[in-house]
C-alpha cells in the first residue's frame, strides 16, 4: 500500500493516507497497524475503503456521538485548557462537536476481519470530549461499532468478553 511503510523501530506499519472529512477538507490522516506480520488482503481493503469513504465514516461518528446526547440524556464536558477545568455542553447540532474531536488517527485492527474487511479504530488524539484517554470509535466499513474514552485494547476485550465471534459485531451492538 502506498504511503504505509514497516518500521522496525516501532515494530508496526505506519505510514498517511489522503482523505476528506464531512467539510470537503483535505487532510493527511495518520495509520497504522499494530502487527509484525505483512499486510492482509484485508488490511488493504480497509486502507482502500477508508481513503475512498472517510467522509461518510466521519459524518457517522459525529452522527453517533450526537444522537447519545439526544436519545440517551448523555452529558459533554468540555476540557478548558485555561482554567484546566471541565465545562459542561450540550451540542445544538453534530457539526459543533467537530472541533473538539481533535486529530483522527486510523488503527486498523489486525486478525479481526469480516467481509473480507479489517476492523479499524478511529482514534481522536488530543480530543477535549475526553483529555485523559482520547476518544475511541471502533468501525467497520462504515458503520460505527461502539465509541469509548479508553485505549481500543480495553475496548476490544470488553466486545470480545460479551460477543467472542467479531463477525457478529455490527453497528448498534448494545442495542
Amino acid at each position: 500500500m502506498e504511503g504505509l511503510y514497516y518500521s522496525d523501530q516501532y515494530r508496526c506499519w505506519e505510514g498517511r493516507i489522503s482523505i476528506r472529512r464531512f467539510d470537503d477538507e483535505k487532510f493527511s490522516l495518520r495509520c497504522f497497524v499494530d502487527s509484525t506480520n505483512p499486510l492482509t488482503e484485508a488490511d488493504h481493503h480497509t486502507l482502500i475503503y477508508v481513503e475512498e469513504h472517510f467522509a461518510d465514516i466521519y459524518e457517522n461518528i459525529l452522527r453517533t456521538l450526537f444522537e447519545w446526547q439526544q436519545s440517551e440524556g448523555m452529558t459533554w464536558e468540555v476540557f478548558d485548557e485555561e482554567k484546566l477545568t471541565f465545562d459542561r455542553i450540550r451540542f445544538d447540532s453534530k457539526e459543533d462537536i467537530h472541533p473538539l474531536l481533535g486529530e483522527p488517527l486510523l488503527e486498523i485492527i489486525p486478525g479481526n476481519e469480516k467481509e473480507n474487511q479489517s476492523y479499524y479504530c478511529i482514534r481522536f488524539d488530543h480530543c477535549l470530549l475526553s483529555i485523559e484517554h482520547g476518544l475511541d470509535a471502533l468501525c467497520h466499513k462504515s458503520d460505527v461499532i461502539e465509541i469509548e474514552a479508553c485505549e481500543i485494547t480495553s475496548l476490544l476485550e470488553t466486545l470480545s468478553y460479551f460477543e467472542p465471534d467479531c463477525t457478529r459485531w455490527k453497528k448498534d451492538f448494545w442495542k
